[in-house]
């Protein structure tokens, strides 16, 4: 009897114990945007704001709004380089997405850029890139702020895709870690095979010049 009445007296410690315990919840959220298919990872702790440009395809902030952390992913359309094959995809990226992209891109969006540091070849999603890291003073609806962020470019097929994360200059070191993970989740729709002739069978390479005219 006093065996059952251990047992027992276990069984409800336990269940009680479990009943208190907090809910089990994931420590990421993985969001995809419909339209282009582009996808990234994030706190769960984070939320998705309203878009407030064109080009946006998604914005997210952290939670306190003290530090102003936040991310953001454009996308620009650019069929300038569509007609060359894959395999220059690199040497496209130095041309067209190297510093002087930087340059002009912090110019247009910033007051008083400052690149502090860059680099090349830098991947970002299923394309060539470069990346850098930068202090500016951002405009906004009510005053100006001083920022520091890191952001990264690259052009896959058709579109440039730009990846923003940046905080108040003063606190940027405490946010470089989520910010540098949720840069690397992001990725593109596949719409490049690895093969010329995808999944099928290898019908280029099985087939004569001769063939053809039979």
């Amino acid at each position: 009897m006093c065996r059952l009445f251990r047992i027992a007296s276990f069984l409800t410690t336990l269940a009680g114990l479990l009943w208190l315990a907090p809910a089990a919840r994931a420590d990421v959220f993985v969001w995809q945007d419909a339209k282009s298919g582009v996808s990234l990872s994030f706190p769960d702790t984070w939320e998705v704001v309203n878009n407030s440009d064109s080009d946006d395809v998604v914005r997210i902030a952290a939670p306190g709004r003290a530090d102003e952390a936040g991310c953001r992913i454009r996308a620009r359309s650019d069929r300038r380089f569509l007609i060359y094959p894959p395999r220059y995809d690199d040497s496209v990226q130095k041309i067209a997405y190297g510093r002087d992209f930087w340059t002009r891109f912090l110019e247009e969006e910033y007051h008083n850029p400052s690149i502090e540091v860059f680099g090349e070849p830098a991947g970002l999603g299923r394309g060539y890139g470069s990346y850098v890291l930068a202090s500016y003073v951002a405009p906004g609806p009510d005053s100006d702020s001083s920022r520091r962020g890191i952001s990264f470019v690259s052009l896959y097929r058709d579109t440039a895709y730009i990846t923003e994360c940046s905080a108040l200059k003063g606190v940027y070191e405490k946010w470089n870690p989520v910010f540098r993970s949720i840069v690397k989740s992001v990725d593109f729709r596949k719409a490049v095979h690895e093969l010329p002739t995808g999944h099928y069978r290898n019908f280029l390479y099985e087939t004569s010049f001769w063939d053809i005219f039979r």
